[in-house]
């Protein structure tokens, strides 16, 4: 049995000192280097964490794209993981969604095939997480490159890939729905990879590195 609660990250205490299993949900604001220190030393505990983030969210007000700014791409790639600014799109295997429409002043909601929801069946088998999963949503999805080269104690396995026939879109900003009719300028190929796994014994992010006060709090 598992008990489920939110912690607050960034604080003079240790919040995840009688944590098991860490989620971290789509953070929509940066955060603290005390918070990155926090998950680092939570890690180097070697206690599990997953961590979902996306370098966009879409505001369908607008039908632009927000970029998000969660400050973890440092410690990720430091770990591995390079966190891509682009867009994920599949104009082939993708999710219906109820999309804003506006015809004169009149906007209404069409479910259409949705290609910034792509679906996909490239899942690892092999890994705990993927054995007995047949396929995967992912809404409004950024794409990862992996370390090819870590140190011999680590190891990194790709998870989830999208399909071959799915793009990879730098600096997307608009997205209504005629704009993925055709692939756009230099929208690179897949499949790409989305999920990934990072084991074994890593240095920490803040090795020989000061450690970050508490907010309000300054170094000595």
């Amino acid at each position: 049995r598992h008990t489920l609660k939110p912690i607050s990250l960034g604080g003079a205490d240790n919040p995840l000192a009688d944590v098991d299993a860490l989620f971290i949900m789509g953070p929509q604001v940066p955060l603290s280097p005390r918070a990155l220190y926090q998950l680092d030393q939570y890690l180097m505990s070697g206690k599990p964490a997953s961590i979902f983030v996306s370098s966009f969210r879409p505001d369908f007000g607008s039908m632009r794209t927000v970029p998000i700014r969660h400050g973890l791409s440092s410690l990720l790639g430091h770990y591995g993981l390079q966190l891509n600014k682009d867009a994920v799109v599949d104009r082939k295997n993708n999710e219906r969604f109820n999309v804003p429409v506006t015809t004169g002043n009149r906007t209404r909601r069409v479910a259409i095939n949705y290609p910034l929801i792509p679906t996909t069946k490239n899942i690892d088998r092999n890994h705990l997480l993927g054995r007995q999963t047949h396929q995967m949503v992912l809404p409004f999805v950024s794409s990862m490159t992996l370390d090819t080269d870590p140190s011999p104690s680590v190891r990194i396995d790709a998870l989830v890939s999208t399909s071959q026939d799915s793009g990879s879109i730098q600096s997307l900003r608009h997205i209504q729905p005629n704009v993925f009719k055709v692939p756009a300028p230099g929208e690179a190929k897949g499949p790409h990879v989305v999920a990934a796994t990072v084991t074994g014994r890593m240095n920490s992010f803040f090795l020989n590195k000061n450690i970050p006060p508490p907010a309000g709090m300054a170094l000595d």
